[in-house]
C-alpha cells in the first residue's frame, strides 16, 4: 500500500500541467515579457535555461501550471 506522502504527490501532479514558455527578444524585451507573465499567472517554476545570440537572449522555462489542458482523448 503506497504511503499517504506518495498519494498526496500523485494527486498534485494530477492537478498540474507542466508547460514550456519560451521568450525570446532583446534583454530588456524579454525582461518585461517574463515579469508580466508572472505577475499574471500563478506557476511554480521548476526550470530556467538561457541562451545567447548577439544582443538577443532566449529564456526557457519549465513551469508547473494550476489550469491543466482539457482532455483531449490523446
Amino acid at each position: 500500500m503506497p504511503s499517504k506522502h506518495a498519494d498526496r504527490r500523485s494527486e498534485g501532479r494530477a492537478e498540474m500541467a507542466l508547460r514550456v514558455r519560451i521568450f525570446r527578444g532583446l534583454v530588456k524585451e524579454a525582461e518585461e515579457d517574463i515579469n508580466k507573465f508572472l505577475m499574471t499567472h500563478e506557476v511554480r517554476v521548476l526550470q530556467i535555461a538561457q541562451s545567447e545570440s548577439g544582443n538577443h537572449i532566449s529564456v526557457t522555462m519549465l513551469v508547473d501550471d494550476p489550469d491543466p489542458l482539457p482532455e483531449t482523448g490523446l
